[in-house]
Parts: C-alpha cells; sequence; structure tokens
C-alpha cells in the first residue's frame, strides 16, 4: 500500500443496515476527523440496536472439526 488512504465499498442486503448505522452514529460538527477520544457504542448498545433493526449478530466461528 502506498497511500495512508482507503476506500471500500460495503454492500448489505436487505435494505434498512444504513438505518442501523444512523441509528448508531454522532452527526460531525465540523468537515474533520473526530478526535481519538469520540465514545464509541458499546457491544451492548450494538446488539440491542441491531435487534431494533432486524438485523443478527453472530458470533466469530467456532474451531473447525
Amino acid at each position: 500500500m502506498t497511500s495512508p488512504t482507503v476506500r471500500y465499498v460495503v454492500v448489505a442486503q436487505p435494505a434498512g443496515f444504513d438505518q442501523f448505522v444512523r441509528a448508531l452514529s454522532v452527526p460531525a460538527k465540523t468537515r474533520t476527523l473526530p478526535p481519538a477520544t469520540v465514545e464509541q457504542p458499546t457491544p451492548d448498545c450494538m446488539t440491542d440496536m441491531a435487534a431494533q433493526h432486524k438485523i443478527e449478530i453472530l458470533g466469530p466461528p467456532g474451531i473447525p472439526s
């Protein structure tokens, strides 16, 4: 990689994932990167919000047999 900038595309189906992301987001006050100290949603908060948006959170897969 030769650039500190990364761009990627996320595809989610069915529609509605964008509303989940908005529900967990805080609007930016300025067009700059937020400080590293910005509070992040807790795992419990994310799980609750996912359930409200009919999103199932799956854990990592177990050890293959």
